[in-house]
């Protein structure tokens, strides 16, 4: 069952093993596992240990025998899933939507190339500033107001435009939705997402 951060707050422990282990919950930790987790030159055995030792305290705090680290590599496959579901904000899984696998077969959303983006809607929007090297805001917290953000909010319109099916689109409303993908287009990473520019690029 999903959380009540509205009553219960948000968590700072996450259960591996049947025990509570301290996690790290600042935003800018879950976006760099975020961008981790989605870089192609990352091999999948090195995810789960990259994983590990970005979200769990190497420093033990008072109350903890072990660090939550170390703790975390005797259990590692529970403290991987622990993980996931801190990042999903506990958010079960659920088998996709015809248009979300459609979707989900291309990029459209990179934390690195789209950070502008989201620093003026987060300021807009929220009067956040995420520049402030002193703010701090728990991940579910982020998340939930990234998550928030309407369809007039520029994050939003990227995310849309990339993800817009054209195919049965003619004449101009085509010719316009091409020219708004290539102005949003994301730098290709792999061979699949080169030949995906270079379709968009000249109309194949």
């Amino acid at each position: 069952m999903r959380p009540n951060v509205l009553l219960y707050g948000t968590p700072s422990t996450v259960e591996v093993s049947g025990a509570p282990l301290r996690i790290k919950t600042d935003w800018r930790v879950w976006v760099r596992v975020q961008m981790l987790m989605d870089d192609p030159e990352v091999p999948d055995r090195m995810a789960s240990s990259l994983l590990l030792d970005a979200v769990y305290p190497r420093r033990t705090t008072p109350g903890e025998d072990v660090p939550p680290y170390e703790a975390a590599t005797r259990s590692p496959g529970d403290a991987v899933d622990a993980a996931i579901w801190f990042a999903r904000m506990g958010v079960p899984e659920r088998p996709q939507t015809a248009e979300e696998r459609r979707v989900s077969r291309q990029r459209t959303w990179d934390w690195g190339w789209d950070s502008a983006p989201v620093v003026a809607d987060f300021q807009r929007f929220y009067g956040i500033d995420l520049t402030d090297p002193g703010l701090r805001m728990h991940w579910w917290r982020f998340w939930s107001l990234f998550c928030g953000l309407g369809e007039d909010s520029e994050s939003v319109r990227v995310m849309a435009v990339r993800a817009a099916d054209g195919g049965k689109l003619k004449g101009e409303e085509k010719r316009r939705l091409a020219e708004a993908k290539q102005r949003t287009m994301l730098p290709a990473r792999t061979e699949e997402e080169r030949r995906r520019n270079t379709a968009i690029r000249f109309g194949v």
